[in-house]
């Protein structure tokens, strides 16, 4: 990359010297007498159309190798060919004569290299911007008359009145200063319509077509005063035109990917050009008021006035659009309410500077009913009718949003748990109340879910898992109000604000007093659940080498539709390997979650976690005999109190049959030894207290 860089800076350099020594060699000759052919031919013939044909032949070499701005290289180059035709023709034929006519046949030459130039902004806009808009190409209208308007009125406004008699020679003078006037004019389109994605090439292209009126400019003037004579200040400026063109040409970067304008053009590098050509067309306006008659001038000032017109009522009515483009994208379409992008929206907002809020997660009972009962159309209602009760039981400040289904989500600024418990309980309680739909009246319930910030998480994300399990676990409760079960425990917190249970982890040592894993248990002594051991996780100093933690599965756990989700991104978060956790299935776990206990099961296998079922021995027999739970390990439960050891036997015998595997955990100092079985018991205790770890 370096090298090929190098190799094309050094084949700039010399292309820059050469045209630098020709502009110089020609200066030496600029505004004074030919002395003779000789000086003619070197100075009139050679110098003057040397750094032309050099501009020509770049451009139509560079035209060649860039595909995205070929026809820009190709049609400067066609129009630099052009004009050195004309410049030959006029030093070699028309001077030559007695009394050279004008027009002559190099005005033919040199009027016809305007169309390429016409078309080398074009081309540019066309590469830069293939997708423009309307408002893009009513940008570049305004900008082309507005340069018109200015340059008729105090730039060419003198040689747009001809002094001839002779129709063709009226025609030809009126020529030059038009083609320059709409030239310029398409100059300023270039600026309106790109605006703020102007590049180098773009602003060397456009000085160069400037130049060109510049060098008219001069010529005409001379002209006019009698006294033009070849080697001009006039020809100099199409020579310095000629040579700022090879500059184009060798610091031209290769072009990237056009990208589309932007449709609403809104932002003060977008509307200055416009409201600048504005003022320039006010100015003329004030200039030309006065005179009588409507001149060029004013003419394309009045059309600039006109264009802004349009482009501002095209502009509102596509910012009326755009508004309602976003308000459809954070807006649910059935109910009206906000959706789950506009609820992360502004809860981002409020909770970003650590302010309190209150999370409700309300899911309807008995939605499902009216749904397969009454249809599709009434379950609809339903839901715009609960949608408008709850609205009008939250504080203007709340946000109420559906997150999809029957389920909803409040966001509550500013609230505590006791005000987010007291809001659940009135929403609860609008809830209840009958609704008609389709001609019935119906009942439904509600299951609520409440979390509070900073306390249950930082994030939307984090209170909607904590209130997600409040609401599972008041929906099996019967419906109503809960919390997250793991809420009530001590949340001190770190010192950088991580919030920590108070865990205790029990080794698990195996025969000879090795530890073999970890149990996660409350200071009671009670097991801790999935959703105490992620708050500790910070705490705990899980790695590779250490013990994996046994947690046991809550029934909102195994309720839960995001359980596996959210405890592999704690343990992403926490930096903890997955293979650091088993999650054991209760013993006491409800009969009418045990297809959901198999799903979750298989989810925290698949995302690396290790998987157990507990329970005593009948029960362990009750789940492996049908051979369906997709468990890593069958443990049986031998502490408080004896098992006879035969059934542990047929147990172990059965599991291991099935192809699992089984651990007996025990609290007795000399466990008894099982065959087929690894046996592990109870020692001392570690507590995750804040800022500490355990090990």
């Amino acid at each position: 990359m370096v090298a090929a860089r190098g190799q094309r800076t050094g084949t700039r350099r010399p292309v820059v010297w050469l045209t630098a020594a020709l502009v110089a060699v020609y200066l030496t000759g600029v505004d004074r007498a030919r002395s003779g052919p000789a000086e003619t031919l070197l100075y009139d013939v050679v110098l003057y159309n040397a750094v032309p044909v050099l501009a020509g032949l770049l451009c139509w070499r560079t035209g060649g190798r860039s595909p995205a701005e070929r026809r820009t290289w190709q049609a400067v180059a066609v129009a630099w060919g052009l004009i050195v035709v004309g410049n030959l023709t006029y030093v070699l034929v028309v001077v030559p004569q007695a009394q050279p006519p004008f027009p002559s046949v190099a005005d033919a030459w040199w009027l016809a290299a305007y169309p390429p130039l016409f078309a080398v902004p074009l081309f540019l806009v066309r590469s830069r911007a293939p997708r423009a808009s309307a408002v893009s190409w009513l940008d570049g209208l305004i900008g082309a008359l507005a340069v018109a308007a200015v340059t008729a009125t105090w730039v060419l406004g003198p040689t747009l009145s001809s002094p001839a008699h002779d129709p063709l020679a009226v025609a030809a003078n009126l020529a030059y200063p038009v083609a320059d006037l709409l030239l310029l004019a398409l100059v300023g389109a270039v600026f309106a319509v790109l605006g703020a994605r102007v590049d180098r090439t773009v602003l060397l292209l456009c000085a160069v077509l400037t130049g060109k009126l510049v060098a008219d400019v001069l010529i005409a003037a001379a002209q006019a005063g009698g006294t033009y004579v070849p080697g001009g200040w006039g020809d100099l400026a199409c020579v310095l035109n000629a040579a700022l063109t090879v500059v184009a040409v060798v610091t031209a970067p290769r072009p990237a990917a056009p990208e589309p304008v932007a449709q609403v053009r809104t932002g003060w590098r977008w509307v200055g050009i416009p409201v600048g050509c504005n003022v320039a067309a006010l100015l003329v306006l004030s200039v030309e008021w006065s005179r009588p008659g409507a001149g060029l001038g004013e003419l394309c000032a009045l059309g600039c006035l006109a264009a802004s017109l349009a482009r501002t009522a095209l502009t509102l009515r596509e910012l009326r659009a755009l508004t309602e483009v976003r308000r459809q994208a954070h807006t649910d379409e059935l109910t009206g309410l906000a959706n789950r992008r506009a609820l992360a929206e502004r809860a981002a907002a409020h909770l970003a500077p650590g302010r309190p809020a209150g999370v409700l997660l309300l899911d309807l009972d008995g939605f499902k009913a009216v749904n397969d009962g009454l249809g599709h159309a009434a379950g609809d209602d339903l839901l715009r009718t609960v949608g408008a009760r709850l609205r009008g039981a939250l504080r203007p400040s709340d946000v109420l949003a559906r997150l999809g289904g029957d389920e909803f989500a409040v966001l509550l600024p500013g609230a505590d748990a006791v005000l987010a418990r007291e809001c659940a309980a009135r929403l609860h309680g609008v809830l209840v109340e009958p609704v008609a739909v389709a001609g019935r009246v119906v009942r439904v319930g509600a299951s609520i879910g409440l979390a509070t910030a900073p306390g249950d998480g930082r994030t939307i994300e984090s209170l909607l898992a904590a209130a997600d399990a409040g609401m599972y676990a008041a929906k099996a409760g019967g419906g109503g109000v809960a919390a997250d079960p793991a809420t009530p425990l001590p949340l001190p917190r770190d010192p950088e604000g991580a919030a920590a249970a108070d865990v205790v982890l029990v080794p698990l040592v195996d025969p000879s007093g090795r530890p073999a894993a970890r149990e996660a248990r409350t200071p009671d002594g009670r097991p801790a659940d999935l959703t105490a051991l992620t708050r500790a996780l910070p705490l705990l100093g899980l790695v590779d080498a250490a013990p994996p933690v046994w947690t046991t599965l809550s029934p909102a756990d195994v309720a839960g539709t995001r359980t596996a989700d959210s405890l592999a991104a704690a343990l992403l978060r926490a930096g903890v390997p997955p293979e650091s956790v088993v999650c054991v299935l209760p013993r006491d776990l409800p009969g009418p979650l045990l297809p959901a206990a198999a799903d979750l099961l298989a989810g925290l296998r698949a995302r690396g976690l290790g998987t157990a079922v507990d329970g005593t021995v009948l029960q362990v027999l009750g789940h492996a005999g049908d051979g369906a739970l997709p468990a890593d390990v069958v443990r049986l439960d031998l502490t408080g109190g004896a098992v006879p050891a035969a059934a542990v036997t047929h147990a172990v015998a059965l599991v291991t049959a099935l192809g699992g595997r089984v651990v007996a955990v025990t609290d007795d100092a000399d466990p008894p030894d099982v065959p087929g079985c690894t046996v592990l018991r109870t020692a001392g205790a570690d507590r995750a207290a804040p800022g500490t770890r355990a090990s």
